[in-house]
């Protein structure tokens, strides 16, 4: 919802300021393949995979037009990347807390999965994956050790609630 919320805010702007340019860049061929490859591969199981295959295009091509047209500076850019992994570490923090209360997915084994914010243990280890290069990459930029301490136990976070979802990067279709 906050990936529709932002392209409409973002549609908005563009109509409003009439200041849309699409940038001239070879990542426009890579993400446009992306997303076709992407919607095409829902095809194979389309009444399992056709509302999450769009929604996960949608999220993809929003971060991807935020990014790429609207972020013009460095300020920008951390502020973009500072939300990112804020909403990593609070959903982290909420997994966290499913565990630590046994609150989440249970499967025929017994095993407790976690699932966030999310609905499923899959799609909320795939979020988190997103976010912890990041962290690993701030981890390894950062000069300040307060910092750099800061964003390793954030990367140690998202690593130990992915290993709390037990994915193993397949949707099940129960």
């Amino acid at each position: 919802y906050l990936a529709i919320g932002v392209l409409l805010v973002y549609g908005f702007r563009t109509i409003v300021y009439r200041d849309f340019e699409f940038v001239k860049s070879r990542m426009n061929f890579f993400i446009t393949l992306y997303l076709i490859l992407v919607f095409l591969s829902g095809t194979i199981n389309w009444e399992f995979s056709s509302s999450v295959i769009i929604q996960q295009t949608i999220k993809v091509a929003t971060l991807y037009l935020v990014i790429v047209n609207m972020v013009k500076t460095r300020q920008q850019t951390l502020i973009i990347i500072g939300t990112l992994i804020l909403i990593a570490t609070i959903s982290a923090l909420t997994g966290l807390y499913q565990h630590i209360f046994h609150v989440g997915r249970q499967l025929d084994q017994g095993v407790l999965r976690i699932v966030g914010p999310e609905t499923d243990p899959n799609l909320f280890a795939m979020h988190l994956v997103v976010a912890l290069p990041i962290a690993i990459n701030l981890f390894w930029a950062e000069r300040r050790k307060i910092t750099k301490a800061i964003f390793l136990i954030v990367a140690a976070l998202l690593l130990i609630c992915i290993i709390l979802t037990y994915s193993t990067g397949y949707r099940d279709w129960e």
